[in-house]
């Protein structure tokens, strides 16, 4: 187990760095450095951390006058945050930029032909905006080292698939971005409940687990020789 902060050392230069490719002004706010998870997990991360906060400053964040027209501060806002959550921990990356618009996602996987017409527009703006996390889908207008390459954001949602773990977005126009993303505690531990059927012990991941039902025996009949009970899931009593 180590700190996140290990991973927030590297943020501040990658933050500056960006910001000055891009002719943008950045605050960045590092929030819970504090928060343990496994070694592995967190260098894992690196990668992905990396590219969305290239993503935030790229795509998210408006450039100095078009923010102050807008009625914004010049300086854009980037925040990471790490928390942990039960047996997991949640790591956000956030941004107060312009937002993402469904319907320019919308078109941009229409002209890369990952969809045709009639499935873009079958599909919710909640669904839409989800493309983002497909290979080869970039809304830039030019290819620039942050943006247009078609790559990122795909490498986000395969590391965290890895490991167990869910990657959410949610945007609002003009107010900002954030990327949510959860990730087990540890590799090494992890709390589940244990069972026994017939002699034998099993050990469920408690995450897998929905609800217990507590069901009385006289309302288990059998069929086939076997016990049977309608409850989703239950324990003798």
């Amino acid at each position: 187990m180590v700190r996140v902060e290990r991973a927030f050392t590297r943020i501040p230069r990658i933050i500056r760095d960006a910001a000055r490719n891009e002719g943008k002004q950045i605050n960045l706010i590092l929030e819970g450095a504090d928060t343990e998870i496994d070694k592995n997990i967190l260098e894992a991360m690196n990668n992905p951390l990396l590219h969305l906060l290239r993503n935030a400053v790229g795509h998210g964040i408006e450039p100095p006058e078009e923010r102050q027209a807008r009625g914004k501060p010049a300086a854009g806002r980037v925040t990471v945050r790490a928390a942990q959550d039960g047996n997991r921990v949640v790591i956000e990356v956030s941004n107060d930029g312009r937002g993402i618009d469904p319907s320019t996602i919308r078109r941009a996987a229409v002209d890369r032909g990952l969809l045709n017409e009639q499935q873009a527009n079958a599909l919710s703006d909640t669904e839409i905006v989800d493309l983002i996390f497909e290979p080869g889908l970039s809304t830039a207008e030019k290819v620039s080292e942050l943006s247009g390459r078609g790559v990122g954001l795909d490498v986000v949602r395969s590391v965290v698939n890895r490991f167990n773990g869910t990657v959410s977005v949610e945007s609002t126009a003009e107010r900002g971005t954030t990327f949510r993303i959860a990730l087990p505690v540890t590799l090494a531990i992890g709390q589940a409940l244990l069972v026994e059927v017939t002699g034998r012990q099993f050990a469920l991941p408690l995450p897998s687990v929905n609800r217990i039902e507590q069901v009385a025996r006289e309302e288990i009949t059998v069929i086939k020789d076997h016990p049977t009970s309608t409850a989703t899931a239950f324990q003798f009593p």
